[in-house]
């Protein structure tokens, strides 16, 4: 039940999540159904399309093992977990571009971006994972990329290594 009342004190931008296409806001829209056919998945509540001008989904809450396939992939939608729930998911799957928190607590922002928190090449905080910041080195990790462009390394993508 902490669940359901801790997203009634969630600030606004957490309590909706923008998704660019219709056919990414029914895929994130369906998704949490399905972890009810994964060992021990479990719905606590679910979330549905919001009925409005542009592509807004309300989250979904489930109970569900970090190796899911559900968890696994890019759902592009709202999820929540708690912060070390979170860290391990977030760091267990093979893409690694850029992941968001959003807190007021400074506490929990250091986690995150701290040496055991999120390992993807872009770590935002109150902010959603919208992209680069201009002069900033772009690039993932993991399978998203080992690279950066832009930024002060930018020249190095230029170069070609010889001995």
């Amino acid at each position: 039940m902490g669940f359901f009342r801790s997203l009634t004190r969630l600030p606004d931008p957490t309590r909706l999540g923008f998704s660019s296409t219709s056919e990414l806001v029914m895929r994130a829209s369906t998704l949490p159904s399905r972890p009810s056919s994964s060992p021990g998945g479990k719905i606590l509540f679910r979330g549905s399309v919001i009925d409005s001008e542009g592509n807004f989904v309300q989250p979904s809450i489930v109970e569900i093992a970090p190796s899911a396939q559900v968890v696994k992939v890019e759902l592009f939608g709202p999820v929540l977990y708690t912060l070390n729930e979170a860290i391990e998911i977030n760091n267990s799957v093979p893409q690694g571009l850029s992941s968001s928190i959003f807190t007021r607590k400074p506490e929990i922002i250091f986690k995150w971006i701290g040496p055991h928190g999120s390992d993807f090449g872009f770590v935002n905080v109150n902010i959603p994972t919208n992209g680069a910041e201009v002069g900033g080195a772009f690039g993932g990790e993991k399978a998203t990329g080992g690279g950066r462009e832009a930024g002060s390394d930018s020249w190095k993508q230029y170069m070609r290594r010889s001995t």
